[in-house]
């Protein structure tokens, strides 16, 4: 496909987690520095960025509270090693994507710890705002857009993207075109939305390419876990009582984490909000289970590991969001081979398509959208395209 200097790409990153927020700041850096013309569009069906690591507000808390990814630590020396980064400064490049650094990397310790600032989604968005964008407004956000359906025509190289969203409290359709689609969803979201996608191809008997098939076929692989998180406020001399060494037997309760330093003096007086994330297989044998079920079990469940549980009551204890992460954790038994499929201006990032352990998901999140971005380098560098 030849694209004249004056026309703009356009490319569509459909998922607003920390894979496709990387990924568009990427193809940003990319645009500013090389000049290019990228027209980019970010979808998510959210009404708020960050997939797993969103913060939510909680009512009768002026604060918003992570109910997911808070923390990570990440490798920085294998990434400075990766071909992948040569040209990137990783310090600025974390601290852009909103993630600050806790402590300094040690010579015997090449892993440093980071946080998630409670304003970088929100920082993101504004970034899409014209006043930021200044005359060329090449980026839009798309918050609460469901993508239905994706249509991929041969012959002039362009997708049309259909969905549904909701625009003050109002549900409505929409069409868009883009050249380019970059998926960043979860396995399973993602083999949904190729089920629904069209390839219009010349001389083709199939329906659905065999790249394509091959594709859906390890989506399909990926292992899913999913989990609850419960927020809790609850009186101080409770937490007190909540020793990490008593979950250490609890089939139910992973974690137990105390968010009170997130909030005011005056909305934690006497008082603790903790999150309490349950295990990836209990909350798999529990799938069928209501909310209410769930709260039910947990309070039970929270009360049995009290050091005194005989001076509790069900009234001290208040339940502030009950969440399901239905993809809480996904990976390949290896990585995804090929992420970007240039016949079909196609690519795919997110942390669950690279191999790895549960925790180090928002490493293999940015890896695979760098990957990503290399690859789309690549292929339209020996192809002679403009990307």
């Amino acid at each position: 496909m030849h694209i004249r200097k004056d026309s703009k790409v356009k490319v569509a990153v459909i998922g607003g987690g920390i894979a496709g927020t990387t990924l568009n700041y990427l193809l940003q850096q990319d645009d500013q520095q090389q000049d290019k013309q990228y027209r980019i569009n970010l979808y998510d069906k959210s009404r708020r960025l960050g997939g797993r690591a969103s913060l939510v507000p909680i009512q009768d808390l002026q604060v918003p509270l992570a109910i997911g990814v808070k923390h990570c630590s990440i490798n920085v020396e294998k990434l400075k090693d990766s071909k992948l980064t040569q040209d990137i400064n990783l310090e600025g490049f974390f601290q852009d994507l909103g993630w600050q650094k806790l402590d300094h990397l040690q010579k015997h310790n090449s892993s440093a710890s980071f946080e998630l600032a409670t304003d970088t989604w929100i920082n993101i968005e504004q970034s899409f705002s014209v006043d930021s964008l200044g005359s060329r407004q090449n980026h839009s956000l798309y918050l609460s857009h469901h993508i239905k359906s994706l249509c991929f025509d041969h012959s002039t190289q362009t997708w049309q993207i259909d969905g549904e969203c909701w625009v003050e409290q109002q549900k409505s359709t929409f069409s868009h075109t883009a050249n380019y689609i970059m998926l960043s969803l979860p396995p399973q979201q993602a083999y949904d939305l190729l089920e629904e996608t069209e390839f219009k191809i010349p001389k083709k008997t199939s329906l659905v390419p065999e790249e394509i098939t091959r594709l859906k076929h390890r989506l399909e692989q990926v292992n899913t876990q999913s989990s609850w998180v419960i927020l809790l406020k609850l009186p101080s001399r409770l937490l007190g009582q909540l020793q990490s060494n008593t979950l250490q037997n609890s089939k139910m309760i992973k974690s137990i984490k105390d968010l009170s330093t997130n909030l005011l003096p005056h909305q934690c007086a006497d008082s603790s909000v903790i999150a309490i994330h349950l295990h990836h297989d209990w909350s798999a044998e529990n799938m069928e289970l209501d909310v209410s079920k769930i709260e039910e079990l947990c309070l039970v469940e929270l009360k049995s590991r009290l050091s005194n549980p005989t001076n509790i009551e069900r009234s001290s204890i208040d339940v502030l969001k009950i969440h399901r992460w239905r993809y809480a954790s996904s990976s390949l038994t290896d990585d995804l081979q090929q992420l970007y499929y240039p016949q079909f201006n196609l690519g795919l990032c997110g942390e669950a398509i690279l191999k790895g352990q549960i925790d180090q998901g928002v490493e293999r999140a940015i890896l695979s959208a760098l990957r990503l971005y290399s690859e789309i380098n690549l292929s339209t560098e020996c192809r002679g395209k403009s990307f």
